[in-house]
């Protein structure tokens, strides 16, 4: 396996065996997320090469076979939470759930789509049980080049306003994501850590069949991060476990509000304002003129979807209409500017297909 140059990798958060990294996307407390290319692939790219193929051609199409790598940073956690190889098991099994599940709205391709994974465990793990030792574990997500973080594009320049046209894509597939989870899946699931940094912001290509492809206009939203969900087994009949399924929805839509609520003071600029006598009340006052629509939503409450829909959601979509082509540039410049923050991804595949492979 080839890992590229100073990345801080150590024998957790390596790239399995048959990927190859190429550049870190993000990289928290617990996890590692980087993008990475098949193997096969890069072998593939390489005798094109030696065979004369037109070296754009070959990079465009490798550019193609990214994904992204989730693998364990750590593998020690609080006693309060489930070790995060136990997190990345249960991420595994509900991607695997999730994939037959119909979508109504299009919700499905707005959350994470699982191309490969780790077996986690080896024939002679399996045979000592309880007692076995753990392999650290990863998952492979279908990706694009041009991707980052919603936590990564906020932290990128915080002086700066976010373009709006963000703010209403990200009201629309969201929510389409949520209800996806909600009301598609049988049983409902509950994703129960929405931040930031589980929102990923990619560009797709237009058509895959090119081999020099065309990135689209828009990006899309992907609901990551799904290492403390919860699937409800509405079987059981007990009264106080279907309070808590829809205490545990309803919670849900609010974590997902509250993001919202973030990149609203993004794109118009915010102070606060303390209200009551113990000024323990804040009300947030926009800096930029916004429609009513959107300072209602900021400073009320949406209790489900339907609420969620019926204050933001509409008007959101409304608003994605009249977005005009500058500004989808604007959007574009941007997160592109922001993923290559850690390296042009071109240049980092043009060097690797230059360099001599390394032993596996």
């Amino acid at each position: 396996m080839s890992v590229r140059g100073g990345s801080g990798f150590d024998d957790m958060t390596r790239p399995p065996h048959d990927y190859t990294y190429l550049r870190q996307i993000s990289d928290y407390d617990e996890y590692h997320f980087s993008l990475c290319v098949p193997n096969p692939d890069l072998r593939e790219a390489r005798s094109k090469m030696t065979s004369g193929v037109d070296e754009e051609s070959v990079i465009e199409s490798l550019l193609k076979r990214v994904v992204g790598i989730k693998t364990i940073r750590k593998r020690n956690s609080t006693a309060y939470n489930d070790p995060p190889i136990s997190c990345l098991e249960r991420e595994v099994s509900t991607l695997l759930e999730m994939r037959p599940q119909g979508s109504s709205r299009g919700g499905r391709k707005y959350c994470a789509d699982m191309v490969d994974h780790d077996d986690f465990e080896t024939d002679d793990e399996k045979k000592r049980g309880w007692l076995r030792v753990r392999k650290p574990g990863w998952l492979a997500i279908a990706t694009t080049p041009v991707c980052c973080d919603l936590l990564t594009l906020d932290h990128f320049d915080r002086l700066a306003t976010l373009p709006k046209a963000l703010l209403w894509l990200a009201i629309t597939q969201l929510f389409d994501a949520m209800w996806f989870l909600q009301h598609d899946c049988d049983p409902p699931i509950t994703h129960e850590n929405i931040w930031d940094y589980d929102i990923l912001i990619s560009y797709p290509y237009e058509d895959e069949t090119k081999s020099v492809g065309t990135v689209a206009k828009r990006p899309t939203f992907t609901l990551i991060g799904f290492g403390e969900n919860i699937i409800h087994d509405l079987d059981e009949s007990e009264e106080d476990y279907l309070s808590y399924v829809e205490y545990a929805l309803e919670d849900d839509v609010q974590k997902l509000k509250n993001q919202i609520d973030c990149l609203i003071q993004r794109c118009y600029g915010c102070d606060q304002r303390s209200m009551g006598k113990l000024n323990v009340c804040r009300k947030i006052e926009l800096r930029q003129e916004a429609p009513k629509e959107v300072t209602e939503f900021l400073n009320g409450n949406a209790k489900d979807l339907k609420q969620f829909w019926d204050r933001i959601g509409k008007f959101a979509a409304e608003q994605l209409e009249k977005v005009t082509s500058e500004e989808w540039d604007e959007l574009k410049d941007l997160v592109t500017e922001v993923a290559d923050s850690n390296g042009s991804l071109k240049t980092i595949v043009k060097d690797l297909l230059k360099s001599q492979p390394e032993e596996e």
